[in-house]
This record gives C-alpha cells, sequence and structure tokens, in this order.
C-alpha cells in the first residue's frame, strides 16, 4: 500500500469518525451519518477494497467514543456502513440512464426494506417491544410506499452528491 492510499485512507476515516461523533452528542442523528457513509464510499472509490480500512476505524472510534453499543454505533454498523459498500457496488449504475436507473433503484429500494426489517428485528431484540404490530396497524403496502417515497431519493441525492464530489477532486485522486 502506497503513501497515497494511506493518506486517503486517514483522512477519509477521520471524516467519518468526526461524523459519528457528532451524531453521538448531538441531537442530529441521521445528517451526519449520511456524511459518514459519503466519506467510507469516496474511500472506497479513491483506494478500493482499503476502504474497508476506514470503515473499520471509523467503526472502532465510533464504539468507544460513543460508549460501546449506543444506538449510534448501532445504526452506523448496521445500517450505513452496508449502504456505503453496496453504494460503491453500483458505482456504475447511474440514474441518468433508464435501464440502469431503474436497476439501481429496485436494488436500493429492497435494500432499504431489508434494513428497515433488520431494524425492526433488533429493536425487538434489544428492547423486547414489538414493532411489527404497528406496521400491521399501518399497512405493508403504505409501508412499502413510504420506503420507496424515502429510499430512492435519498439515494439519488447520495449518488449526485458523491459523485459531484469525486469529480471535483479526481484530480487529486490521480496525482495530478
Amino acid at each position: 500500500m502506497n503513501t497515497r492510499r494511506i493518506t486517503y485512507t486517514a483522512v477519509c476515516a477521520a471524516l467519518a469518525a468526526m461524523a459519528v461523533i457528532v451524531c453521538a452528542y448531538t441531537p442530529v442523528n441521521i445528517v451526519p451519518l449520511i456524511f459518514y457513509s459519503a466519506a467510507v464510499y469516496i474511500s472506497f472509490c479513491a483506494v478500493g477494497a482499503w476502504g474497508l480500512i476506514t470503515a473499520a476505524v471509523a467503526l472502532a472510534i465510533a464504539f468507544f467514543v460513543s460508549g460501546g453499543f449506543s444506538d449510534t454505533f448501532v445504526l452506523t454498523t448496521v445500517l450505513f456502513t452496508p449502504y456505503a459498500i453496496l453504494a460503491f457496488l453500483l458505482r456504475k449504475l447511474n440514474y441518468f440512464d433508464k435501464k440502469k436507473g431503474i436497476v439501481r433503484g429496485v436494488v436500493m429500494f429492497a435494500f432499504f426494506v431489508l434494513e428497515a426489517y433488520l431494524m425492526l428485528l433488533l429493536a425487538r431484540f434489544l428492547t423486547g417491544v414489538d414493532l411489527t404490530l404497528i406496521v400491521d396497524k399501518i399497512g405493508v403496502w403504505a409501508l412499502f410506499v413510504l420506503f420507496a417515497a424515502v429510499s430512492i431519493p435519498t439515494d439519488f441525492f447520495f449518488w449526485f452528491a458523491t459523485d459531484k464530489i469525486l469529480k471535483m477532486t479526481q484530480k487529486y485522486f490521480d496525482g495530478q
């Protein structure tokens, strides 16, 4: 691993760790973790598989700084790290090409539904409260519409913003 990769990994890990720390000690919860996902995603794009080091370092710092298995650590580990990895794997599927955009939208929708179900199971396991009863009252189809309304625009914004950041910083990644 050369010096440039080490530097990119360290900078992205520091940015990701700061996002998790901000989330742990302020009332703002989701936006810093989206920034965490963006830092991990950019690290993957800059250094490839070594981006896992960024996620591991940021998660280790999040674990120790946020007090162990806190809600911030669990959200970061279960939701935002896998999202960054999946976004990296789907980076070639952009929303401006119809077929690729539909495929990416369907995959991200399925990912968000799976993550929501996993979060419901975790909530039941950690708190003993069965939140599936709430889902039954709301209705499964209403929940699918809600996830579609949230997941696809969120992923579009994430893809668009990180794509712009990567294009602006590409000359630095290439070493020019």
